[in-house]
């Protein structure tokens, strides 16, 4: 796995960016919220042992009486080691944008990212049936419980179950709302006769989430991919977005690596604890992507990989449907710079006023001891000349307390507000409500913090 985490250009300022960059350090893997039966898990190894370049050490395993689900268990006699390989997938049978669409794709998907074009590919290879060249992986993938708990597929109930505040729920909304826009834009440019459906009305609303949460949940980011296709492939990019619902041209061509869903090593669980040496590479000698482990286990036991070092509480949440209580915490909450602005501009009385390009894409991390002057930097750079020198910083800082305010929306339901002593990993709206809870919390000690720090800033 390659450079694929947050922007890290203005990590000491607490701001972040969602969309792809060059600065990017920490490996970040897209992969499931569980996996599929029993049957469709022989059904797929057989499929994959037709291939000659196919190893595996471990087996698919399908249990009802846990949260797991389907798990990935060693099958060696002698056991694993660190660093044995634990699968190796042939490039025949990983599924990319380019492999699956060819040339079919020109003209229609210049405003898709990266994940919103594979999941084309996806329902196009899902609608050709027994014609697809990955239809026992497709199987799989439409037999997953993915639809119980990844956000991108929650009714608008238990959407509205968030507090109004929450920035999680804002996430939700925003992905939705772009994955059905897409949607809709693939069904007026009738897309599916470009891809050789004949299908009408293709894809719906419902059938796009999930295939975004699909993919989501499920592909890989791989480097050393450059040699994946014809060399000048479309679908090679310098990253991953952090946020894969993020609007973004598809086609960077830095040959760095490409977004992919790699069959059966898709199907292990995720460990917090577990190190870089259990992300999914590429292997240019091989062409096979590889997976290593990072611990040993004994024959029988459960084996994990990572989907990312270091991945906090909500990059599982929004991107698998699940927390595991062993993720890093934060003790603070994310706000755009957007949003910023916009409350800045009410207050100046320019609603009007056009936010900056990339804004969307900007956080603010607060916490508990308020705002940091890196963060009151920035923000007053993105303000501009709007507000005289002498009275910048305590502007700022009025419109991050008004953001932080509390309002009567932001108790959380305590049914699902659940604790870290009663589970250790939480699932679709338990999940969300957890770190909606955690969230309310930082923002009243955040708002709290700042009015001290407005007092302050005053009597200088």
């Amino acid at each position: 796995m390659g450079a694929s985490s947050r922007a890290s250009s203005a990590r000491a300022a607490n701001v972040r960016g969602k969309t792809r960059g060059k600065t990017r350090d920490r490996p970040v893997r897209r992969s499931r919220v569980s996996s599929s039966s029993s049957s469709s898990s022989s059904e797929l190894r057989e499929w994959l042992e037709t291939r000659a370049d196919f190893t595996s050490l471990v087996r698919l395993e399908t249990r009802d009486d846990d949260a797991y689900g389907t798990r990935a268990v060693c099958a060696s006699s002698k056991g694993i080691s660190r660093g044995d390989v634990l699968l190796r997938i042939p490039r025949a049978c990983v599924l990319t944008a380019r492999e699956a669409l060819g040339e079919a794709h020109e003209g229609w998907d210049e405003e898709l990212s990266a994940s919103e074009t594979l999941a084309v590919a996806f329902l196009r290879e899902e609608a050709l049936g027994e014609r697809s060249r990955w239809a026992p992986y497709v199987r799989t993938l439409n037999g997953s419980d993915v639809v119980e708990s990844h956000p991108l597929l929650w009714n608008d109930a238990d959407v509205r179950r968030l507090p109004a505040s929450s920035g999680v729920r804002r996430d939700i909304e925003r992905r939705t709302r772009r994955c059905d826009s897409v949607a809709r834009r693939l069904r007026a440019s009738k897309v599916a006769s470009t891809l050789g459906l004949d299908v009408e009305e293709w894809p719906s609303d419902a059938a796009f989430r999930r295939a975004g949460a699909i993919v989501s949940s499920r592909a890989f980011f791989l480097t050393d991919l450059e040699t994946f296709g014809d060399g000048d492939d479309e679908y090679v990019f310098d990253d991953v977005d952090d946020d894969c619902w993020d609007e973004g041209i598809s086609g960077e061509e830095s040959g760095d690596g490409a977004l992919a869903l790699v069959p059966y090593a898709d199907a292990l669980n995720h460990s917090s604890t577990a190190t870089e040496e259990a992300l999914l590479r590429y292997d240019v000698e091989t062409q096979s992507a590889v997976l290593s482990s990072h611990r040993s286990y004994q024959t029988g036991e459960q084996v994990f990989d990572s989907y990312g070092v270091n991945l906090s509480q909500r990059d599982l949440f929004m991107n698998y449907g699940f927390i595991d209580i062993d993720a890093n915490g934060s003790d603070g909450f994310e706000l755009s710079a957007a949003d910023f602005l916009h409350a800045a501009h009410r207050r100046l009385n320019v609603p009007g006023k056009r936010i900056q390009t990339g804004a969307e894409e900007l956080y603010f991390t607060i916490d508990a001891c308020g705002v940091g002057e890196e963060i009151v930097s920035f923000a007053t750079m993105l303000l501009g000349d709007l507000i005289p020198d002498t009275e910048q910083s305590k502007f700022v800082l009025s419109v991050f307390a008004e953001m932080c305010s509390p309002s009567e929306g932001d108790d959380v339901d305590d049914v699902f507000a659940q604790t870290s002593s009663e589970r250790e990993s939480l699932r679709g709206v338990a999940a969300a409500m957890y770190i909606a809870e955690k969230e309310v919390s930082a923002r009243r000690a955040a708002w709290d913090a700042i009015q001290k720090q407005i007092i302050s800033n005053t009597s200088r």
